[in-house]
């Protein structure tokens, strides 16, 4: 049968009278070939031979002996039952110091922690990752690391940082530090001392505080923060303007300008093609056939009125955009601006008109005038001078 590795022990030759030094040697390799197994307290009892193994039984760290130290090489998972049957036992690893709580299966740490910061998961099918002094309190949630965090809503994550807590069932925190996500469902995607405390809220940023459900507030670093004032609504803080493009070269979209309160659309000669002039008068008698009611949309309040044309009708007219039933601003401004120099041409025109009938009304009162003093004349030469006017009835 096949023979086992000897590991080089002595063997002693057939018919040798003296065995006792070859074997003395295997006594030697035995030192440190076969792994010590006691609690770490006792590891000073035996002596750190250069290549001898001692496994701690309590603490599950794994010693090399220099010759004269000790040397900790491997902090090996330290596996306990689950607390119930048919349930996953739990591991733990890094420090000494991390632990499971009473009663619970399924839970993992992965390492870190110190032996003042230790990383503790005290419910079920829960994991932290890293890190030190991060602690899981609810079933299902994780924390991947960081330092001092907290998952304490059943199903919560806090991916890492600093002093976060994801305190809501099934809520989030990306990182960052000091953030809070309480709310249900509740996100915090990182920044600095931000909260969300209602359910399916949202916020990101510097001192964001989506306080209202299904509120999502970004608060830059411009001001002391920005919270949320109704539910359902989009807050952002961005003193430093805000940009929506609708290319993949970020030169077509939107700008809201710093410190501004209107939307500038990106309108420059060098992102345009196929420009054909118009007709402005006949922009301007388009719009004249144009209704232009007042409206409120079926979403709104029939208290807050708005006024302008209809989409399609508009659409039907002009031909701009690309759904019937939108309209651009964009378009609608450029009707504006044509249907006003059409007006202005139109005006023109009739000033025109007005100051040539007006030279026309100066040229006849001229010769009205003229005539008149040519008649003062023939009445003088007829010595009609101061004779009696002829515009007043004859004596009977």
């Amino acid at each position: 049968m096949p023979q086992s590795d000897n590991h080089d022990y002595n063997v002693p030759n057939k018919g040798d009278a003296n065995w006792h030094q070859p074997l003395n040697d295997n006594f030697r390799e035995f030192d440190t070939d076969i792994e010590i197994r006691d609690t770490d307290g006792n590891k000073s009892d035996y002596t750190p031979k250069a290549g001898a193994k001692l496994l701690a039984t309590d603490t599950g760290r794994v010693y090399v002996g220099d010759g004269s130290n000790w040397i900790p090489k491997l902090e090996q998972y330290r596996y306990s039952a689950p607390s119930s049957s048919g349930a996953a036992g739990n591991l733990v690893a890094g420090h000494a110091s991390n632990g499971v709580g009473s009663g619970v299966s399924a839970a993992t740490i992965a390492g870190g922690g110190t032996s003042a910061s230790p990383n503790e998961v005290t419910a079920s099918a829960s994991t932290i990752g890293g890190g030190e002094g991060n602690s899981v309190t609810s079933s299902q949630s994780v924390i991947a690391g960081g330092v001092g965090n907290v998952a304490g809503g059943n199903s919560a994550t806090v991916a890492g940082g600093d002093n976060n807590e994801a305190s809501g069932d099934h809520a989030t925190v990306g990182g960052g530090q000091g953030n809070l996500a309480a709310g249900a469902h509740a996100t915090v995607a990182g920044g600095d001392g931000s909260s969300a405390t209602a359910p399916n809220a949202f916020a990101a940023g510097t001192n964001a505080s989506a306080d209202h459900e299904g509120s999502f507030v970004w608060s830059d670093t411009s001001s002391g923060g920005l919270s949320s004032l109704n539910a359902n609504e989009f807050a952002v803080s961005a003193a430093g303007g805000v940009f929506f493009f609708t290319n993949a070269a970020a030169t077509t979209g939107v700008e809201l300008s710093s410190g501004s309160g209107s939307w500038s659309s990106a309108s420059s000669r060098a992102l345009k093609s196929n420009v054909d002039p118009v007709d402005p008068v006949d922009v301007l008698d388009r719009v004249s056939d144009l209704e232009i009611s007042t409206w409120n949309y079926d979403a709104e309040g029939e208290d807050v009125r708005h006024m302008g044309p209809m989409a399609e009708e508009f659409a039907e007219a002009f031909g701009l955009g690309d759904d019937e039933g939108q309209i651009s601003t964009v378009d609608a401004d450029g009707v504006a601006f044509a249907a006003i120099r059409g007006l202005a041409e139109r005006l023109e025109e009739q000033a025109e008109t007005i100051e040539h009938q007006r030279d026309r009304i100066e040229e006849l009162e001229a010769e009205r005038e003229a005539r008149e003093e040519r008649l003062v004349a023939v009445e003088a030469e007829l010595g009609l001078d101061g004779a009696t006017d002829r515009r007043a009835p004859a004596d009977d």
